[in-house]
């Protein structure tokens, strides 16, 4: 988990923006300048694990205590489950 806190200083914010197509977070200084990118869980990584092409990350936020939080824009797969086109899943 990566710590995250402000610390008061003018400028030493940072962006964070989900890159879907690439499945990372990257994060940037406030005049544009790339830091580097957000460490994802490891079945956050796997394209195989996510419903589709383009049901990858979706949204990303802040928490005071937990940190950095993301989450995918549907359920990620499991083991004889198909998904549905409203994001619905069904056991096979």
């Amino acid at each position: 988990m990566q710590k995250v806190s402000y610390n008061g200083v003018v400028g030493d914010s940072q962006l964070l923006i989900v890159i879907e197509n690439t499945k990372r977070i990257a994060r940037f200084n406030p005049y544009g300048k790339p830091l580097g990118d957000h460490a994802l869980p490891k079945p956050l990584q796997n394209q195989k694990n996510y419903a589709g092409s383009n049901k990858i990350i979706e949204a990303v936020t802040v928490h005071p205590r937990f940190g950095i939080i993301t989450a995918p824009e549907w359920p990620l797969k499991k083991p004889g489950n198909t998904y549905s086109l409203k994001g619905e899943h069904n056991i096979k």
